[in-house]
């Protein structure tokens, strides 16, 4: 009985060691889970949802630190907040990715639509016998040579899009009616978008 009482501080460190190893195990697969949660979703949270990536890898951090200091409780704990913000991390790059789409798809409307009615403006102004003011032969030119060059970024704009940069294709859309902002005006398209 002695004996027994003699090991039962050692009994009970041994299964306090076993409780810690099994906790640091599921502490790690948390760590090391919530690491793998991140890697798929960086490249585009690093240009859709940066502050919230940086968010998620200072908690990933955090975690690795509390499990390196064999705080086990704490680095699961941390891990799974490192999904929650994950998960919240990919709802905003997809709310993002939706309202860029949806505002390339506007700019891209209004500008196709521009293009089409100043070339229609450009080729009555240069079929009429008598051509509006400020309508001459090099202004007609160059009113053409300003849509061609808006034209040709749209599908460079496509093309941005189908790889993925939402925010290019948008740019470039708006490049290519700031291209024909000067014509558009001229023919008195200017408001049109």
């Amino acid at each position: 009985m002695r004996r027994l009482v003699r090991l039962a501080p050692l009994l009970a460190l041994t299964l306090l060691a076993g409780c810690t190893d099994s906790g640091k195990a599921a502490a790690e697969a948390a760590v090391d889970g919530a690491a793998k949660a991140i890697t798929p979703l960086k490249f585009e949270a690093t240009r859709f949802a940066p502050k919230q990536l940086d968010d998620a890898e200072v908690t990933l951090l955090k975690a690795r630190e509390k499990l390196h200091a064999k705080d086990y409780q704490a680095a699961l704990a941390l891990a799974g907040e490192v999904g929650t913000r994950v998960k919240a991390m990919a709802a905003s790059i997809e709310e993002r990715k939706a309202l860029l789409t949806k505002e390339y798809e506007t700019a891209l409307a209004g500008v196709t639509t521009l293009l089409s009615d100043l070339r229609k403006k450009i080729d009555e102004a240069a079929a009429a016998k008598q051509k509006p003011k400020g309508a001459d032969a090099a202004s007609l030119a160059n009113a053409r040579a300003d849509v061609q060059a808006a034209e040709q970024l749209l599908p460079a704009a496509a093309e941005k899009l189908k790889q993925g940069a939402i925010a290019e294709a948008v740019v470039l859309v708006e490049q290519a009616k700031v291209k024909v902002a000067g014509p558009a005006q001229a023919f008195g398209l200017a408001k049109k978008e």
